[in-house]
């Protein structure tokens, strides 16, 4: 059973009230201590833009469970930079596309758990009026959020994830992936398979990362992709250790 048949016979506003009890609980000091490497999103510190696809083709349904998905994604994870004393967090961007792309939140705009909910429920609310859908427009854009956020230095490692509901080849985004990843930028792309093309998956498993394209239909997408957003922060750790200390 997909995600959002457990969301879509409840009210949008109970969906929000549940998300914000779970997003303002009580932290301890002991909530923060140290963790191993690469097991715990609490303790998550990534520049991460979300890409979503819009257009008609997602639909409504799908885009509502996007939603949900980016907001159970870093539930856990401290989001932003104004925690005092506490350089390890998590920026979240947000970028729309259809046939052209917007985006809805720069890396600095997010600065609590609320901001995410609220935010991306509101950016994902309905469709666009258009069923194009180019997926190359919101990799530039992803780009540029990265390029306008303020640095926080290479110990932060930048992260893509796509919620594609078609292909389209027009302006080569697997070019245009590539030159992302070249760069350093894991791309990690969760698709929905709307127009039931043959060919959907294995291009978006062109445009990811190695072993980090997923299918809609996986049991428990959102373990998916967390584990492939502490697999990145671990990733950087470790060559962050290798630079600083030379091979283990």
């Amino acid at each position: 059973m997909r995600l959002g048949d457990h969301f879509r016979s409840m009210n949008p506003l109970l969906i929000l009230f549940l998300l914000i009890g779970v997003s303002t609980a009580d932290y301890t000091p002991l909530s923060y201590e140290e963790r191993p490497c690469g097991t715990d999103m609490s303790n998550l510190w990534l520049d991460v833009v979300a890409v979503v696809d819009n257009s008609k083709v997602m639909g409504d349904e799908d885009l509502a469970e996007t939603a949900v998905l980016i907001t159970r994604i870093f539930g856990e994870s401290r989001i932003g930079t104004s925690i005092p004393n506490q350089p390890k967090t998590t920026r979240l961007g947000l970028v729309t596309y259809n046939s052209t792309a917007t985006i809805q939140a720069g890396l600095d705009k997010f600065q609590s758990q609320q901001d995410v909910i609220f935010n991306v429920f509101n950016a994902l609310n309905s469709v666009s009026s258009t069923s194009e859908s180019y997926l190359a427009n919101g990799l530039v854009a992803a780009e540029n959020v990265f390029a306008k956020g303020p640095s926080r230095g290479n110990n932060y490692q930048k992260v893509i994830v796509l919620f594609a509901a078609s292909y389209s080849s027009q302006s080569n985004p697997i070019a245009i992936a590539d030159r992302l990843k070249h760069a350093g930028i894991t791309i990690i792309t969760m698709g929905y398979n709307n127009l039931r093309d043959p060919n959907f998956y294995q291009n978006l498993v062109n445009i990811a990362s190695p072993n980090k394209s997923i299918a809609s239909i996986i049991p428990d997408p959102i373990d998916f992709i967390q584990k492939a957003l502490l697999d990145c922060e671990f990733e950087n750790f470790r060559l962050t250790l290798t630079k600083l200390h030379g091979p283990t």
